[in-house]
């Protein structure tokens, strides 16, 4: 053991500030969420694609900003994610049998998706 006293003053951060957040969107992004209800979440149990559970989340976030409205779901967006086109595709249709969401499917062009309003009140 040591016979030196602990010396508190030490530690203390005198005249220094605190270290920061290099970048502050970076600390706003971690506190990002999305609300996934629980009548959502049973139903998306049965999903057999991961790539339908990211696209369901990601459609969540998107129809949180755009506060209900349909929403368009570019390929861009999704590849990001490290989800292709055509799993895309296969999540949307998904997602549409599961009840989750409505499809207007456009040629040429993004779809336009909106999130149903479940039976037992949830979104």
């Amino acid at each position: 053991m040591h016979d030196e006293p602990f010396d508190i003053d030490a530690f203390k951060w005198v005249g220094k500030t605190p270290p920061q957040p290099e970048d502050p969107k970076l600390r706003r992004r971690s506190r990002e969420f999305v609300k996934v209800f629980l009548a959502q979440s049973d139903r998306l149990d049965k999903a057999v694609n991961v790539a339908t559970i990211k696209v369901f989340l990601h459609l969540l976030r998107l129809d949180f900003k755009s506060r209900g409205k349909p929403v368009r779901l570019a390929n861009a967006d999704l590849s990001r994610k490290g989800i292709h086109r055509k799993a895309k595709s296969r999540a949307l249709y998904e997602l549409e049998t599961l009840g989750l969401i409505g499809v207007e499917r456009r040629p040429r062009k993004s779809p336009e998706i909106t999130i149903l309003q479940l039976p037992d009140g949830s979104t």
